[in-house]
């Protein structure tokens, strides 16, 4: 069955009993990764216990040494009771962009016997895709399509996380608010969620508390310098801002996420670029605005990052991003190595 944006929330806080494969997707990535492991921990009670998820990626699933049913059927040893009062399930954390798993999928959901649960943590696939349409119409499978916040969508969860946490907000402040969030669900939430502490001992934000929580250290705006020493091609500058990061407690998702983001920008533009446009009206034309003081530095990425490249860039990040979540010990060693790699395709 297919979850409509307007039933997911509900879905999430209580999935069918009957369920043995969810499949999340779409080009949100970050929302594909909060539900997914918001789906985990549901069913599992923890991301991390290795006796209740058990983690693989497509290739593992399309070998002949296939792991899918052996995890589907095993009953897991020392399965918690969670806070809903059911024992909990093995959940099989599957990363894959759905394109060699349609068939191994397809002969779990229509096997006799039932198992434990499969959430499919998807790329961005297509309405289209076999494993889509198989997931949509199984009386045993669901989806979640996930697409980036529009206005409304960040407008909601702004006014959610405030109201939850006591804090108001002027209309014109909310607005301001929006123009400093981008469109990946989970980073706005990050942000949001710091400003609210931020401002815990107030009951209404300011301006000021917006341009100084948001600015800050720790805010999306302060990855400028890493973004732009990666896509110049400044390798030393890219690898020192990255340590500094990951130094003061950034997450390693958080900041695929927001490299992902800056590569779909620029692959977004460099697509123009190819039918004719040219960079300067590209830069002009991106929304959310870039700020008039960030333009020249994304034009000269732009002639480094032709179409092709960008191509290749999202591939290598795509991978990253699945083999980190995949080697959660590994994960900062993985960012770094993507960061050397982006950085050095920057010059060829």
């Amino acid at each position: 069955m297919e979850i409509k944006p307007a039933q997911v929330k509900t879905f999430l806080q209580s999935p069918s009993k009957d369920l043995r494969v969810i499949l999340v997707y779409g080009p949100d990535r970050g929302s594909v990764s909060e539900r997914t492991r918001f789906l985990v921990k549901y069913y599992s009670g923890n991301l991390d216990d290795a006796f209740t998820v058990s983690r693989m990626n497509g290739s593992d699933i399309a070998s002949d040494q296939s792991p899918l049913f052996d995890e589907y059927f095993a009953i897991p040893m020392f399965a918690p009771i969670l806070e809903t009062g059911i024992e909990a399930k093995k959940s099989v954390w599957v990363f894959d962009d759905g394109n060699q798993i349609h068939k191994q999928i397809k002969k779990l959901l229509d096997d006799e016997q039932k198992g434990n649960i499969v959430i499919i943590e998807g790329r961005d696939l297509k309405k289209t895709s076999a494993l889509v349409k198989l997931c949509n119409k199984h009386k045993f499978g669901a989806t979640i399509a996930c697409y980036q916040d529009n206005i409304g969508d960040i407008s909601q969860l702004i006014r959610e996380i405030l109201n939850k946490n006591n804090l108001k907000i002027s209309t014109e402040n909310l607005n301001f608010l929006q123009s400093m969030l981008g469109s990946d669900h989970q980073l706005s939430r990050n942000e949001i969620d710091k400003l609210a502490l931020y401002c815990m001992n107030k009951s209404e934000i300011s301006q000021d508390d917006i341009l100084a929580c948001l600015t800050g250290d720790a805010a999306k705006f302060s990855f400028d310098k890493l973004l732009d020493a990666i896509a110049s091609g400044q390798t030393n500058l890219a690898d020192k801002e990255l340590s500094h990061f990951l130094q003061t407690g950034d997450h390693p998702v958080m900041i695929f996420a927001i490299i992902r983001n800056h590569f779909n920008m620029l692959h977004l533009a460099s697509a123009g670029i190819a039918n004719g446009k040219s960079a300067e009206m590209m830069v002009n034309s991106m929304r959310p605005p870039v700020f008039y003081n960030r333009k020249s530095a994304i034009t000269n990425q732009l002639r480094k990052w032709y179409l092709k490249k960008c191509d290749m860039a999202q591939l290598l990040i795509a991978e990253a991003d699945i083999e980190s979540r995949m080697s959660n010990s590994l994960s900062k060693s993985i960012l770094n190595r993507l960061v050397t790699r982006l950085s050095l395709m920057a010059n060829r």
